[in-house]
């Protein structure tokens, strides 16, 4: 009986606090399923959900495999976290200091981020940016697809906002430095597959070893080498990674040709030649 009482008593409790709070999603489709999916994708990245904030003031942008947050209370804080892959994702959070999370808030503050109006304009190619907005008295959230700066006035703001919220939390700088803490693989993201050289203690074929050796020598590629600085693999006439060369034997192999990006070949292959190439023809 007590039990029950307690539940009871917890879920109104819960009830009352939510009802206090004014939730504003416009009839966009964008805006309904972004705020349909919020709470999982909340719980999936582990953020707080802002419909239940007390905080004077929280925001927060969601774009591009990330999200920046800045929340007003006592003091002020802001928090960036960063992800790949949307399933089962790897996650890496970043909590700044008051000066830099001072500078963020104000400057979002100053293209009016808590009143920009829905926007409904939407195309095929591009991507969203998705605001929320919270209060104790208030929760908002607002879409934006792909904003230029050579466009509305609104869509300026959006663009200008993005763009100095990842400034001044340096977010390339420290989405670099994590995916270089990741296992090599493919993630979904637009710089490619990430490779380098497996773990210590990784099973090794015997082609893996030749190759990972003559990396070493003639193109000065090491475990400390950034995956940005990995050349192009290309296995019987396809594109592959160091991973792939554990598929085959050094017997099973006919030629390996390695290409540096000074030599006069790899005009021939454009970009993917930036780092150098590795040609491999199997036996078949």
């Amino acid at each position: 009986m007590n039990k029950t009482i307690a539940i009871f008593l917890f879920l109104l409790c819960y009830l009352s606090t939510y009802s206090q709070k004014k939730i504003e999603v416009s009839n966009d489709k964008r805006d309904q399923f972004f705020y349909d999916k919020m709470p999982e994708n909340c719980n999936k990245f582990g953020l707080e959900d802002l419909r239940n904030s007390t905080d004077s003031l929280r925001i927060r942008i969601w774009s591009r495999n990330s999200t920046i947050e800045v929340k007003q209370q006592s003091g002020v804080k802001a928090y960036l976290t960063q992800w790949v892959r949307w399933q089962d994702p790897i996650i890496n959070k970043v909590e700044f200091e008051t000066e830099i999370s001072k500078q963020l808030l104000d400057s979002l503050l100053a293209y009016d981020i808590t009143t920009i109006p829905d926007d409904t304009k939407w195309g095929i190619d591009g991507r969203y940016v998705n605001i929320e907005v919270s209060t104790p008295e208030k929760y908002r959230t607002y879409t934006y697809w792909s904003p230029h700066l050579n466009e509305s006035n609104n869509r300026f703001k959006v663009a200008k906002i993005e763009h100095l919220a990842n400034t001044i939390l340096n977010r390339n700088k420290y989405f670099n430095e994590f995916i270089e803490t990741i296992p090599p693989g493919g993630y979904g993201l637009s710089s490619g597959h990430i490779d380098r050289f497996l773990p210590e203690g990784s099973m090794e074929s015997s082609l893996y070893q030749e190759v990972k050796k003559r990396m070493q020598l003639e193109l000065g590629i090491n475990e400390n080498t950034s995956h940005t600085k990995f050349p192009f693999f290309i296995i019987d006439q396809k594109p592959s990674y160091m991973g792939g060369l554990n598929k085959y034997k050094l017997s099973e192999v006919k030629e390996i040709k390695i290409i540096t990006k000074n030599d006069e070949e790899s005009r021939l292959y454009g970009t993917m030649a930036t780092n150098g190439l590795i040609l491999i023809e199997t036996k078949k």
